[in-house]
């Protein structure tokens, strides 16, 4: 039997991210991170909060500086998963922020930022250069660390590869594998719910500005063709330790289309094969975590960062 639209984008919006919501505003199920928490507490206040909207000519970008300057310092640049915003961060953030210049953003169609312009690629390259002249338009200091969940992995990863010299370091928060559709896709989940329902309804998010199954396909073979330049670059690569919580409602309907216990076991394997593409590679699994392991577990996503940092200054 077919499932709704929404069902199905919903799953789309969950392999993509991994995550059972979009944000958290619009999350349609009860297992949200937050809830019940130990490890989720109230995060200071921002420091020296500065919000922007950055005008690239056809829209407008929403952007979140915390913090402030120091000198030999890197500015932490965040990037959200996709069909995240820059709320994401709200716990790490303001953390990072008492050490340092932090710039969170919106990518166009997601939280205070323009709707994105017909034509646009929101492939990692498109992506990617556009964060690059947002920064340079915000004149923040460089060298930037860049703290990328999910498909925010590859897309600070491609970032890295097009401007080396402007990257010291990257934390890869469970980022989307570059080889998704070959290890993951086909292995693991029913090959006519995939072909026949996942993919057309993947599809949708170019609908609403946030690109489509094509656009994934390209961001991870981008990234993957940028593995040599990560061969001394500082880089901390955190691994969910289960993709969704056994208790999720999002679990139990997908359960028949794909196998997350096998998933789970592959996808370690994979990140830590990431982490060893550079000899300044460090690799951890995120304990008591699921894919959002910003909001699950920001006092892990705060360490890694902590760690490049050190390594950075």
């Amino acid at each position: 039997m077919k499932k709704s639209f929404s069902f199905l984008f919903a799953i789309m919006i969950s392999i993509f991210s991994f995550t059972s919501s979009v944000a958290a505003s619009t999350n349609s199920f009860e297992d949200y991170p937050e809830v019940n928490n130990p490890y989720t507490t109230e995060p200071p206040a921002p420091v020296s909060l500065v919000e922007k909207y950055i005008n690239l000519g056809t829209h407008q970008i929403y952007t979140n500086i915390q913090g402030k300057v120091f000198e030999n310092r890197p500015t932490v640049v965040f990037e959200a998963g996709f069909g995240h915003d820059s709320t994401a961060w709200r716990y790490v953030q303001p953390v990072i922020a008492q050490r340092t210049l932090t710039v969170s953003y919106d990518r166009s169609s997601l939280g205070k930022s323009d709707a994105t312009p017909i034509g646009s690629s929101r492939d990692a390259v498109g992506i990617a250069t556009e964060l690059h002249q947002i920064l340079e338009a915000l004149q923040v200091p460089k060298p930037y660390i860049l703290v990328g969940h999910s498909m925010g992995g590859n897309y600070v990863r491609v970032f890295q590869g097009l401007y080396p010299d402007e990257v010291a370091g990257i934390v890869s928060v469970d980022g989307t594998v570059d080889t998704f559709e070959k290890d993951i896709l086909l292995p693991y989940f029913d090959h006519d719910f995939l072909f026949n329902e996942y993919i057309p309804a993947s599809d949708a998010g170019q609908e609403i500005g946030l690109g489509d199954y094509e656009d994934m396909i390209y961001s991870n073979a981008q990234a993957y063709g940028f593995r040599p330049s990560l061969a001394d670059l500082p880089l901390f690569v955190l691994s969910s330790q289960k993709q969704m919580m056994p208790y999720s409602q999002m679990d139990e309907a997908i359960a028949e289309y794909i196998d997350l216990d096998r998933i789970d076991l592959r996808w370690h394997e994979l990140q830590a094969e990431l982490a060893a593409e550079s000899t300044k590679g460090t690799f951890l699994i995120a304990e008591d975590s699921a894919h959002e392991i910003n909001l699950y577990r920001p006092d892990i996503v705060i360490s890694a960062i902590s760690q490049i940092l050190d390594q950075a200054t």
